[in-house]
C-alpha cells in the first residue's frame, strides 16, 4: 500500500503515469529508477546549456583510451577513482552536447531567450489553488515574463514537433508550470526543440493561450480524479479504471469505413 508521502506532491510525470492507469502510477512510484545512458546525456546537456559554470563540478569527461589494454584499463580506473561522485559522460557525448548547445545559441530567438534567463533548473513546490493539492515541478528556465522548456527530439521541424508536442501533452506541462506561482500565470511559454543528431536543427515554439487553457483544464480534471483515487484507498487498477465496466469497444475509424465501401 502506498503512503501519502509517496503520492504527494503531484508532478506532471506522475499525472502522465496515472493517466495510463493507477497500476502504471504505482509502478512509477515504487520501482527503482536506473539512470540510462540516454537519461545521463539529457541531464548533462541541460546542465551544460543552462548552468555551464558548475558543469565540470558535476560531470567528468571520460578519456579516449583502449580499455582492452592493461595501460588503458589502468588509466580509465584512475579516472573513475578521481571522478568520485561525478556523472561520467563519454568524450563523444560531450562533443555532441557542445554542438547542440552551439546550435541553440546560434538560433537568434533561442539564444536571446536563454541569455535573458533569471532562473534556471528551478525546483519548486506549490499548492494548486483550484484543488488544494501540493504540486512539484522542475522548470528549465524563467525569464522576466516567460518560461522556456528545452526538448531534445529526432525532428525539430515545427510541424512534426508540433504534432509530437500535442501527443506528449506538453501543453498540460506548460499549464502546470505557469500555475506554479501567481506571477507566472500569464507568462509566455516557449518550447525550444533541438535535434539529437547533426546538423542539430532547432526551432522555437510558443504554446498558444488556447492550448494552455486546454492543458489547464486537463490537469485540473486529472488532479481531481487523482485525489478521488487516493480517497478510495488507491486501488491497484489497470486500464479498466477508466471505463465503467472495464470493456472497451473497438470500432473501425471513419477513414477505414470509407475505404471499405
Amino acid at each position: 500500500m502506498l503512503t501519502l508521502d509517496q503520492v504527494y506532491p503531484v508532478s506532471n510525470s506522475r499525472l502522465t503515469a496515472f493517466k495510463k492507469s493507477p497500476k502504471h502510477l504505482i509502478h512509477y512510484l515504487t520501482e527503482p529508477k536506473e539512470q540510462t545512458p540516454a537519461m545521463a546525456f539529457g541531464v548533462a546537456f541541460h546542465a551544460y546549456l543552462l548552468e555551464p559554470v558548475p558543469f565540470m563540478s558535476r560531470f567528468a569527461i571520460a578519456p579516449n583510451v583502449d580499455r582492452r589494454t592493461k595501460e588503458g584499463k589502468l588509466e580509465y580506473d584512475k579516472f573513475v577513482y578521481e571522478a568520485e561522485d561525478k556523472t561520467i559522460i563519454s568524450q563523444s557525448d560531450y562533443n555532441k552536447i557542445q554542438e547542440m548547445t552551439d546550435a541553440i545559441r546560434s538560433n537568434t530567438i533561442a539564444g536571446e531567450l536563454i541569455s535573458n534567463l533569471i532562473k534556471t533548473e528551478l525546483d519548486c513546490r506549490w499548492i494548486n489553488e483550484d484543488t488544494g493539492i501540493e504540486m512539484r515541478g522542475i522548470i528549465d528556465g524563467i525569464g522576466i515574463d516567460y518560461i522556456i522548456d528545452i526538448k531534445t527530439c529526432q525532428d525539430a521541424h515545427p510541424m512534426k514537433f508540433g504534432r509530437d508536442a500535442v501527443n506528449m501533452n506538453y501543453h498540460r506541462q506548460a499549464a502546470i508550470y505557469l500555475d506554479s506561482h501567481p506571477e507566472r500565470k500569464n507568462y509566455d511559454y516557449y518550447l525550444i526543440a533541438i535535434e539529437r543528431d547533426a546538423p542539430y536543427g532547432c526551432s522555437v515554439n510558443q504554446i498558444t493561450e488556447e492550448a494552455i487553457n486546454s492543458g489547464r483544464k486537463q490537469y485540473i480534471d486529472m488532479l481531481i480524479e487523482y485525489h478521488t483515487w487516493i480517497e478510495n484507498g488507491m486501488p491497484e487498477s489497470g486500464y479498466e479504471y477508466w471505463h465503467y465496466n472495464g470493456v472497451f469497444e473497438l470500432n473501425l475509424p471513419t477513414w477505414k469505413k470509407l475505404e471499405e465501401l
